[in-house]
């Protein structure tokens, strides 16, 4: 896993998202795309965060 590819999409905002497994500490979709072919999942909320008065 590229530990450097994820602080990149970190320092854009993106978090890493609902996986259903880790692979070498990492959380992972397992077989995302395919047996074998894990990936970590991330998500960025879009827009203004909405204030609580």
């Amino acid at each position: 896993m590229n530990h450097g590819y994820i602080a990149f999409h970190e320092r854009m905002g993106f978090r890493i998202g609902s996986n259903d497994g880790k692979l070498n500490g990492i959380p992972m979709t397992l077989n995302y795309a395919g047996e074998g072919q894990h990936r970590t999942r991330f998500s960025k909320q879009l827009g203004r965060p909405s204030r609580v008065t």
